[in-house]
């Protein structure tokens, strides 16, 4: 059995989909935020856009879209949305799969 390794949602680049994993714990409210926004394990999540300064980025929840700053992008561990992007797949890198 494979076993996606989990990422800061930091690290994600524009464009391309991840799946929540995993939050940090540890901070009570951060939680319930996490929780307004729908950023909880098994959520589906494309990252539109990530400014320059301040790494805010911009993601795509469900059918809600959020900018979302530094401490949230730190807290929150994702895998890529697809198992072969983890095997180097050899189809479109850019296939973002959505869903209406």
């Amino acid at each position: 059995m494979v076993v996606a390794k989990s990422q800061p949602l930091s690290s994600v680049q524009p464009g391309q989909q991840v799946i929540v994993q995993r939050v940090n714990d540890d901070r009570p409210d951060l939680l319930r935020y996490l929780t307004e926004l729908g950023l909880i394990p098994g959520a589906l999540v494309q990252v539109q856009a990530v400014a320059p300064y301040d790494g805010v980025y911009t993601i795509h929840i469900g059918d809600q879209t959020h900018a979302v700053g530094d401490a949230v992008t730190k807290a929150v561990l994702v895998r890529p949305a697809t198992p072969d992007s983890m095997s180097e797949n050899t189809s479109s890198p850019n296939s973002l799969g959505e869903h209406a």
